[in-house]
């Protein structure tokens, strides 16, 4: 899915549920090589209340997400996905598996993180 943008606006798309999970499926096939499966590109979408709980979503791009609060990635795979400047403020990652994963510049006030695993994330900011 690419960013589109409002007619004279350089604000961010949000996303809802629905077209979430669509884009999860396609990253799903693409992980296991099917030909219409394509990487998640989630760049600079709104995230807002969105559920990513459990799923594989290993080098997905979220560089610059924002708005993440009271997003659920709760046991999600994020192995090597780039979160760099995402805003994941409030986002709940409890149990998520961000070994890897790029998060310099990413901001982490008040996530829950209880239990994620940090082993190789590179640019790991310092928690508010």
């Amino acid at each position: 899915m690419d960013l589109k943008k409002a007619k004279g606006s350089e604000a961010p798309v949000r996303l809802n549920q629905e077209q979430l999970d669509r884009v999860m499926e396609r990253h799903a096939m693409f992980r296991t090589g099917k030909v219409s499966g394509a990487r998640a590109a989630l760049a600079n979408f709104v995230l807002a209340n969105l559920t990513f709980a459990g799923h594989d979503l290993n080098g997905a791009d979220f560089t610059g997400a924002s708005r993440t609060k009271a997003a659920c990635f709760d046991g999600a795979s994020l192995k090597a996905a780039d979160l760099s400047y995402a805003d994941l403020q409030g986002a709940h990652l409890k149990g998520a598996d961000l070994i890897d994963a790029t998060l310099l510049g990413a901001r982490l006030t008040k996530s829950i993180l209880d239990a994620a695993s940090l082993q190789g994330a590179k640019g790991l900011p310092k928690r508010e």
